[in-house]
């Protein structure tokens, strides 16, 4: 039975047939591209080989700058000298000048002795060189006159010296029983009372020198090396009170338990209004160093461990820097080992590499601030906020 042939049926069978030898010839058409060569690589997009798009940082210039330091010492207050001041002659005591909590000036009366007995031994002794004297006199004017023997003339002479000798020594022991300050000072127990027969050696009174007052404390040997004599230092006393004194001194052996330093620091006291024996706080300011203040959020590690930055140079290429911390802050650190003028990436230096070329925008204060937050952002976002630079 035979078939009518359609012409749909032709045409179908012609396209079916072009189709094939067309794939046999070896060429293909991608949606509205022309013939794909096979011997010339395919570009993925534009993304692939030299034509990469730059990674977008932003970066943030810093001078270096100079940074006070200091270095804390905690300890307590002393008084500069404590001087016991002691009778130097026996006596029954006739008068307390002074009482607890007095300041005193030098050679101000603390205490008196007695003084009928040494009276009575100054007369004495006096009484004793006048004899002395009028028999040298004698003896010398007989001698000269050939009365009297010439070798007595030395012993009587030596008579007058010892004569002499006595009546310095009754003064000074009638001098001696009223008993004065030394130093400038504040009166402190143990003190004399009147009646007491004070013997020498025993306490009339006891005086503190509290100007300079003394702050003593303890610096580790780690930190021994940057102290000088004379640096400044400011001081907080637990009682609220604020002082500044002068580094006095720095011991030369250390602690052997506690290998620690004694370090003492003078604060002028004229008035006497700071105390002894109170906890203080004491910042010991230290030679200025050079430094940059950067957000802490820049700091990073290389492979090997050490801590530094990245920078970008004038070729906009990264330059990772070490740096040493020289102290570092709620949300900012103190760095230094970098160049006078550093451009510092702040954001995005985590997805770059040294020697890579980058994009770069200017960061703000504002961006300084939330740098930290944002620093892990998606790639495709920092390369947008760049090219909108």
């Amino acid at each position: 039975m035979a078939f009518p042939i359609k012409l749909s049926h032709i045409l179908a069978v012609g396209l079916t047939a072009g189709v094939g030898f067309y794939m046999l010839g070896g060429t293909t058409m991608i949606s509205g591209q022309g013939p794909v060569d096979p011997d010339v690589p395919a570009r993925a997009g534009g993304t692939a080989g030299g034509n990469e798009p730059l990674f977008a940082v932003r970066a943030r210039d810093f001078t270096a700058q100079e940074k006070p330091t200091a270095l804390t010492m905690r300890g307590r207050t002393e008084a500069d000298a404590s001087v016991a001041v002691s009778a130097e002659t026996d006596g029954r005591v006739v008068e307390v000048a002074v009482s607890e909590g007095t300041r005193v000036t030098q050679g101000d009366v603390l205490c008196r002795l007695d003084e009928a007995a040494r009276q009575a031994s100054v007369r004495q002794a006096r009484a004793s060189l006048l004899q002395a004297e009028i028999d040298l006199e004698a003896s010398q004017t007989l001698a000269e006159n050939g009365f009297a023997a010439q070798n007595s003339v030395p012993a009587l002479q030596a008579a007058f010296d010892a004569a002499q000798a006595m009546v310095e020594q009754a003064e000074l022991d009638l001098e001696r029983t009223v008993i004065t300050a030394p130093i400038d000072g504040v009166v402190q127990l143990p003190l004399t009372d009147v009646g007491i027969h004070l013997e020498s050696g025993h306490v009339c009174a006891t005086l503190l020198d509290t100007d300079p007052l003394l702050v003593i404390g303890q610096i580790s040997e780690r930190d021994i090396g940057q102290l000088a004599l004379g640096m400044p230092a400011d001081v907080d006393l637990v009682t609220g009170e604020r002082a500044s004194g002068t580094v006095n001194f720095i011991a030369a052996t250390a602690n052997t338990e506690t290998r620690t330093f004694q370090v003492d620091i003078h604060i002028p006291n004229p008035e006497g209004t700071l105390r002894g024996g109170v906890t203080a706080e004491a910042s010991i300011r230290l030679p200025a160093v050079i430094g940059h203040l950067l957000p802490l959020s820049t700091l990073q590690l290389d492979d090997e461990g050490n801590i530094g930055v990245s920078l970008v140079n004038d070729d906009n290429r990264v330059e990772f820097h070490n740096v040493q911390i020289i102290t570092d802050e709620a949300e900012t650190v103190w760095v230094a080992g970098l160049p006078d003028e550093a451009r510092v990436i702040v954001l995005g230096q985590d997805f770059v590499e040294d020697g890579q070329e980058v994009v770069v925008a200017t960061a703000d204060e504002t961006l300084l601030q939330t740098s930290q937050a944002t620093s892990t952002q998606p790639r495709a976002v920092l390369e947008a906020e760049g090219a909108a630079q």
